[in-house]
C-alpha cells in the first residue's frame, strides 16, 4: 500500500522558445525585477497579461493533471513570472502561499545551469532513517529520497502542488538559466 503520494506532472511544451527567450531578455532589461527566492537571480513581476498564449498552452496540462489526482476544481492561473539565472545564481527553498498548484516551464538551460529539487514533504524523514546509522541505498526513489532533481530542459513543464518544497541549484555554467513559473488557484 502507498499512502500519502505527492503526484508531479512531467510534460513537453511545443512552444516557441526562442521568442519567449526574447520576450523574458526584453522585460529583463528594462525591469529590476524583484528578490523573492532567487539569491542573484532575477525574477520578473507577474507578466501574466504578456504570456496569454502560454497560459492558454498550460491550462489543459493543469487541468489533466488535477483529473489525474481526482479533484475538483476550477483552474485560474493568478501569477506568471520569469526567472533568469546566471553563473552561480539559485533559488532558495520555498514554497507557494495562496496557491494550490506550482508550476516551472523551462526556456533556456541544461544539466549543469541548476537543477529544480523537489524535496521529501516528511520531514522526519531525515531524523529517523539517517540517524548517525549508515543507511545505504541502494536505488534512490520515491520511499528513500529526500529530494528529486529535475533537469532543466527547455519544452519541459513541472506542475505540483504548492505546498510541496522546492528549490534551484546554483547555475555552474556561463549560460542563463531562463525558466517561466506560475501559481494556479
Amino acid at each position: 500500500m502507498d499512502i500519502f503520494a505527492c503526484k508531479i506532472k512531467e510534460s513537453h511544451l511545443d512552444i516557441d522558445n526562442d521568442k519567449l527567450y526574447s520576450l523574458i531578455s526584453n522585460i529583463y532589461s528594462h525591469h529590476a525585477g524583484r528578490s523573492e527566492s532567487n539569491k542573484g537571480g532575477w525574477q520578473s513581476e507577474n507578466i501574466i497579461s504578456k504570456l496569454t498564449d502560454f497560459v492558454d498552452k498550460i491550462k489543459p496540462i493543469v487541468k489533466e493533471y488535477v483529473d489525474e489526482i481526482k479533484l475538483n476544481i476550477e483552474l485560474d492561473v493568478t501569477q506568471v513570472w520569469a526567472n533568469v539565472n546566471k553563473y552561480k545564481d539559485y533559488n532558495a527553498q520555498h514554497f507557494h502561499l495562496q496557491s494550490n498548484f506550482t508550476g516551472v516551464y523551462f526556456v533556456k538551460g541544461k544539466k549543469e545551469a541548476g537543477n529544480l529539487l523537489l524535496h521529501n514533504p516528511f520531514t522526519n524523514f531525515n531524523y529517523c532513517w539517517f540517524n548517525g546509522k549508515l543507511v545505504k541505498i541502494i536505488t534512490p526513489n520515491q520511499y528513500n529520497s529526500q529530494v528529486v532533481k529535475i533537469y532543466p530542459q527547455p519544452g519541459k513543464l513541472i506542475v505540483f502542488p504548492s505546498w510541496l518544497q522546492h528549490s534551484v541549484e546554483p547555475n555552474l555554467t556561463n549560460e542563463e538559466r531562463v525558466s517561466i513559473s506560475f501559481d494556479i488557484n
